[in-house]
């Protein structure tokens, strides 16, 4: 797959999600694996039901549009509750949220107070840390506990 179909792929997805009020958070064609996998969002969460839905609607547009040349498996899900942050939008959608962010030599955790285009800034029982997007190794949203959301 070209670069060009590449970038045609991502924008058609981009286009259905936007169109039925999701995000796109992430996107992943595996061209060995033949596996395309699109990570949806939306601020009042994902269900099963809006994975199908989307599913359903990508999987008509991209027959159409006949851009995979071969058979693929197309999986649609949403992040997750301790989904990974990679994007500077990733940290903006996380504001304020408990994270944890490793570095190279350390790992902090604490609540995501500001991103600007150079990095973060996150609240830590110590105080606050300023940690620039090149230091950040991995990070991730921490699951918050909210037992009532959970009957």
């Amino acid at each position: 797959m070209t670069t060009y179909e590449k970038d045609l792929l991502l924008q058609t997805t981009r286009g259905i999600l936007q169109d039925k009020d999701f995000r796109l958070y992430d996107f992943d064609f595996n061209e060995v694996a033949k596996v395309l996998r699109v990570y949806i969002d939306k601020e009042s969460g994902v269900t099963i039901s809006d994975c199908q839905k989307i599913s359903s609607a990508l999987s008509q547009e991209l027959d159409k549009l006949d851009l995979i040349k071969f058979k693929y498996i197309l999986e649609v899900s949403s992040p997750g509750i301790n989904r990974l942050l990679k994007r500077p939008e990733h940290f903006r959608w996380a504001l304020g949220k408990q994270v944890e962010i490793d570095l190279a030599d350390m790992k902090v955790r604490g609540f995501l107070r500001d991103v600007d285009d150079n990095g973060i800034l996150v609240a830590l029982p110590t105080g606050e840390k300023t940690i620039p997007f090149p230091a950040i190794t991995r990070a991730k949203v921490l699951e918050e506990i909210n037992y009532d959301k959970r009957r």
